[in-house]
This record gives structure tokens, sequence and C-alpha cells, in this order.
């Protein structure tokens, strides 16, 4: 298959203790049929392995420019990391979409290309994520649903902080709330703002998507092929400012 890169647009990964789930990650991307041409790997493993071998095996492709940075905060953190090396490299106005993926998602061959497609298409959508088939499966969301009401209140955000379903399906959803694990943004919304590294858990998620919702319309694309792995090593980075 021949692989495209996309020029306008760029890639965060954060990772940590996960260098195996990462290569997972990394060879499904590599069977995408676009990728962004700009990809930030951003590490706080407590040992650095193998991951710059990983990525060096998967930077085969010469229209991808691949960053490795280090840092030794949490996963909030990360993304800003990620999100000032593309300030710094001053990419802006190039680069106009940046996707977020943790380092156990799979993300389906069309996912980049479908994704960019459609926020360019759409002016008044500034942030994407989508309905991830773990979730979407999941007793947790079960509970959430029972507590919330039914799929007209789905996405949103209850007095609790719990959020609703969203039903399988095609199609975009305006809702409440995005999940981090794969999120798109219009770079427009970077040029000020940054996650909330205090946030623990998934406060974090339903913080930025709150703040992000200020700016324009977010919402679930539930045509967009992703899925969650179970990680099989190390565990997501701490919540540290």
């Amino acid at each position: 298959m021949d692989q495209q890169t996309n020029p306008e647009s760029a890639l965060i990964i954060c990772t940590r203790n996960r260098a195996e789930d990462l290569k997972k990650t990394l060879l499904r991307l590599a069977k995408s049929r676009s990728l962004p041409g700009t990809i930030i790997v951003v590490d706080s493993s407590d040992t650095h392995s193998n991951i710059q071998e990983t990525l060096c095996e998967f930077a085969k492709n010469p229209g991808l420019n691949i960053f490795l940075l280090r840092t030794n905060y949490g996963l909030p953190h990360q993304r800003n990391v990620g999100i000032m090396h593309l300030v710094s490299m001053q990419v802006f106005p190039v680069i106009r979409i940046v996707n977020f993926i943790d380092d156990d998602m799979d993300v389906g061959e069309d996912f980049f290309a479908d994704s960019f497609n459609f926020l360019s298409a759409n002016p008044d959508v500034v942030a994407l994520g989508c309905a991830n088939s773990s979730v979407t499966g999941s007793k947790k969301s079960k509970l959430i649903r029972f507590l919330l009401g039914e799929p007209s209140k789905e996405g949103r955000i209850g007095p609790s902080g719990l959020v609703s379903n969203v039903t399988p399906g095609t199609g975009f959803i305006p809702t409440d709330w995005i999940a981090g694990g794969s999120m798109v943004l219009k770079a427009e919304v970077l040029r000020d703002f940054r996650f909330d590294g205090k946030r623990r858990m998934f406060g974090e998620d339903v913080e930025a998507s709150l703040r992000l919702s200020t700016l324009g319309e977010i919402g679930v694309h539930r045509g967009l092929e992703v899925s969650h792995r179970s990680a099989q090593s190390g565990k997501l980075p701490d919540h540290k400012s």
C-alpha cells in the first residue's frame, strides 16, 4: 500500500514504561493510508529502553518528521510538551490539525485522512473525538447510561462528572466531552489552549473538553475507526503538574 504523508497534520503520542505497547501502536500506524507529516513521541518512562530503536524501524517513510522528547511529568504535561515543540518549530499555520493518541490505541487505515477532511470541511468544529469500541461495550458505560438517561443525553456530563455513553453508528454528534486517548484538535485553538496537569484520572479530559467547547463546537465522529487495547506493560503517566 502506498502511504501518503500530510504536511498539514501532526500527531502527538504520549508514553510511559510501555515500549511494547508503543511498538504495537506504531505498527498499526504504519498501515495507515495517510499519516501526519510530523510525529512527536513524548516519553516519561523510568528507563529509556528500546523506544528509539522502535522509532527508527517505523521511520522508513521519507515524508515523516519524527521527534522523541523526554519529560518527567504526567500525561497532560506530556501533551503540552508536544504542543510547545510544534510552537518552537514555527510550523503554524502550515500545520492545521493536531492529533493526540495514547500509546495503547489502534486507529484505522483512514483515521487521519477522515478526521482531517471532516475538520477541514466543518469550520465550526474545533475538536473531534471517537466512539471508542472498548468504552461503548463496557459495564462502566452501561452504568453511566443508567445514571444519566437515554441516548438523548449521550456524551453529556452529569453533576457527578460521569459521562454518558455514545451509541454506535456513523456520523458526527455534538457532545460535552471527548476522550483524550484519541482526540483531534484544530491547530488554531492551540495558540492559547493547554491541558491542565493538575487534573487526575478522567478529570483532565472532562476539564479540557469544557474549555474547548467555549472555543467552538466539539463532538464525536462515530465513523472514525479506533480501539483501545488493554495495555500489556507499565501504566499511564502519573498526573503530576
